[in-house]
């Protein structure tokens, strides 16, 4: 990939990301009421809400984690520019001196 298409892929991954915690945060309040539904009474209850409280914190690392993505992203492309920025000038170095050694 080039530093272009890297830095194309910055805005999709901060959507996702976004995507994902809305979508977090949308879940919870349904699955709490859902539990409070069902009343204490039942031991489905306390387990909903047990696994919601679990997805609530897994999904949001996954966020967290995806939300990571596209700074590194952006800095590998810049890295990239960098490199190629780097060896085209040590490539036009070398031709200079070739020129003035004769070569």
């Amino acid at each position: 990939m080039n530093a272009d298409q890297l830095k194309k892929l910055v805005g999709p991954a901060d959507e996702l990301q976004a995507e994902v915690r809305s979508g977090t945060a949308k879940m919870r309040p349904e699955s709490e009421q859902a539990a409070r539904d069902l009343g204490k009474e039942w031991a489905t209850s306390a387990a909903l809400s047990q696994i919601t409280a679990a997805w609530d914190t897994q999904l949001n690392k996954v966020a967290g984690q995806i939300g990571e993505i596209g700074p590194k992203l952006l800095a590998t492309a810049n890295n990239h520019l960098l490199a190629e920025t780097v060896a085209r000038r040590a490539v036009q170095a070398t031709r200079r001196a070739a020129e003035v050694l004769g070569g």
